[in-house]
Parts: structure tokens; C-alpha cells; sequence
């Protein structure tokens, strides 16, 4: 027994009961043979170190339960911080996704917002020179394909127009105008050869 004992490590040798008493049974066993006495069990019910030796295993055992202890601790508190770095890395990237998203749909709806107003002010510009142009060749049908004529009631409809828009004006505080029959006759046109409501 002390030969089987002595080639374990005291740790081994409590959790080894079992093989120690296989070892044994064989041993005995052997030695027993020639007597005609056959050893069919051997088991080592306790084995009772000195209590020097059980302080010190107490103190081995504690040591190592301190020591899986605060490496758990320290593994844990590494996953903790790993995990919230992951989750301020992934948050300052959400923020950074959805800022671009914002700065992009931004510009788009500017760029948009510019293009439609180009082309607002395309079309109407469009239509006004279309309306002119209609309204001149109307004028010019209804006094006879006169272009002379045509021309001088154009110019007679830009300057309502104009008028009007002078007096629209929030900087105009007095608008003097001269008599419609005044201004007619120096740009030629007498007041017999303007459109009647009827054209």
C-alpha cells in the first residue's frame, strides 16, 4: 500500500481510492494463491493523513478556489468591457449611417426641390412667350395683318403690364400716369384703332 500510495500525489491519492484497491485486491490475491485463501474484495474504507498535511491541503484547496475565482472574475470583467466597446462601436456606426442617410436624402430633396423650380420656371416661361406670341398674331388678324399695328398694341400690353407691376411694387408709395389717349397718340396708335372688347 505505501508503494501504490507513494507514486500518487496526495490530491490523487483521496480521489483514488478505487484504483488503489484494485491494486490491492491483485497484490493480495497473489500472495494469498499458494495458502488456498482467495482474496475477492479489498477496499480502503479511510485513509487518515497527519493534520499538518490536512492544514496544508486546505490551504492548497483554498488558494486554488481563490485563484478560478478571480480568473472568472477577470474573464468575466473582459467580456464586459469587450461587449461594450462592441456596443459603442456599433452604435457610433448606426449614428454615423444614419447621419449620411439624413445628409444624403437632404441633398436630394434640395437638388429636387432646384429642378423642379427650374423647370416651373422654364415652363412658365415658356407659356408666357407662347401667350405673347398668340396674343400678337390675334392682334395682328384683327387689324388686318397690320404688323405696324400689331407691334404698337404690344407695346401698349407691355407697358399695362408694367405699369401694373410698378404699381404692385411695395416701394411705390405715388404712381403718376399719363392719359391712355395721351400715351396712345404718341406711340401712334389712335384710340379708333385699339381693339374693342368685341375683338
Amino acid at each position: 500500500m505505501r508503494a501504490e500510495i507513494g507514486k500518487l500525489s496526495l490530491d490523487e491519492t483521496f480521489a483514488a481510492r478505487e484504483t488503489l484497491s484494485k491494486t490491492l485486491l491483485q497484490v493480495l490475491d497473489g500472495a494469498t494463491g499458494p495458502l488456498g485463501v482467495s482474496v475477492t474484495r479489498v477496499e480502503i474504507k479511510e485513509i487518515a493523513p497527519n493534520p499538518d498535511i490536512l492544514e496544508s491541503m486546505e490551504l492548497v484547496m483554498s488558494a486554488e478556489r481563490q485563484k478560478r475565482a478571480a480568473i472568472l472574475r477577470s474573464e468575466g470583467e473582459r467580456e464586459s468591457a469587450k461587449n461594450a466597446a462592441a456596443a459603442a462601436a456599433d452604435a457610433a456606426v448606426q449614428a454615423a449611417e444614419a447621419k449620411k442617410t439624413s445628409v444624403v436624402l437632404a441633398a436630394e430633396a434640395d437638388a429636387a426641390a432646384v429642378r423642379l423650380a427650374a423647370e416651373a420656371a422654364a415652363d412658365s416661361e415658356r407659356a408666357r412667350s407662347a401667350a405673347q406670341r398668340d396674343a400678337l398674331m390675334l392682334t395682328k388678324e384683327a387689324l388686318d395683318g397690320s404688323s405696324e399695328a400689331a407691334s404698337r398694341i404690344e407695346m401698349l400690353r407691355q407697358y399695362t403690364e408694367a405699369t401694373a407691376l410698378l404699381s404692385a411694387s411695395p416701394n411705390a408709395k405715388t404712381v403718376v400716369l399719363p392719359r391712355g389717349d395721351e400715351w396712345l397718340a404718341k406711340i401712334g396708335v389712335a384710340m379708333s384703332d385699339a381693339p374693342g372688347p368685341e375683338s
